[in-house]
């Protein structure tokens, strides 16, 4: 069973692949290509939900996985109702709703995997601990420099700024 599932999300991400390369559909399927993309990002949400079945809510690894989940589940509202939003009322609003869903499941994700390396079942040893440190600030650097130097606008209001700013970081 196992198997066939794994082949099963292997062909999933294989068209999802083909469709948005080769654009199969053409301009006039952006809406199946979204609804595509929306798909994909309910493997996650479901992967997240058997996994905290699998290691129950009282050990570690499944409170975190209870934050990455709510993390995946609040980005895929965000994307769902973007792409309501874009390709069913003809309407492109920014910032809007769904860019709060969307920018809320980072803090959720970010939880649950600090959880997970300060709690969890596999310690992080000190060696390791230096390489994310010095690889955080060095990712840091360059995430601030182009999502926050290039992300803003001098012209536009500062809630769009904020927005911007927010996705790139």
């Amino acid at each position: 069973m196992r198997v066939i599932l794994f082949f099963a999300i292997f062909l999933f991400f294989l068209f999802n692949i083909l469709v948005s390369i080769f654009q199969i559909g053409g301009i006039s399927h952006e809406l199946f290509r979204n609804v595509l993309f929306n798909l994909a990002e309910l493997v996650p949400v479901v992967g997240g939900i058997y996994a905290m079945r699998m290691f129950g809510l009282r050990s570690f690894t499944g409170k975190s996985l209870v934050f990455i989940s709510l993390g995946f589940i609040s980005v895929l509202i965000g994307s769902v109702i973007y792409t309501i939003n874009e390709y069913i009322f003809g309407v492109v609003i920014f910032p809007s709703i769904s860019d709060i869903f969307i920018l809320l499941g980072y803090p959720f994700i970010l939880a649950g995997l600090i959880v997970e390396i300060i709690f969890g079942r596999d310690k992080v040893f000190s060696k390791d601990k230096l390489f994310f440190i010095i690889a955080s600030i060095v990712l840091g650097g360059i995430v601030s420099y182009f999502g926050i130097y290039h992300g803003y606008n001098p012209e536009a209001p500062f809630i769009e700024n904020t927005v911007t700013i927010l996705y790139g970081v």
